[in-house]
């Protein structure tokens, strides 16, 4: 093998590896928000707190 073959084949190893991990990391993420009551907002990649539906007799005692 060629030293640019072992380069290319190096680089693309490091580059799945890291996104295995990030996905690793982002499952326990929601997990994590899922399991504290968050709901998770993917493309904020946030946790925000599971709001309560607006029901109809809450609109009309006020």
């Amino acid at each position: 093998m060629s030293p640019q073959r072992l380069t290319i084949a190096a680089l693309t190893t490091v580059a799945l590896a890291a996104l295995v991990a990030w996905q690793l990391r982002r499952e326990h993420s929601v997990k994590a928000c899922l399991d504290s009551g968050g709901v998770w907002h993917g493309p904020a990649s946030a946790c925000k707190p599971h709001r309560r539906p607006i029901l109809r007799r809450d609109l009309e005692r006020s």
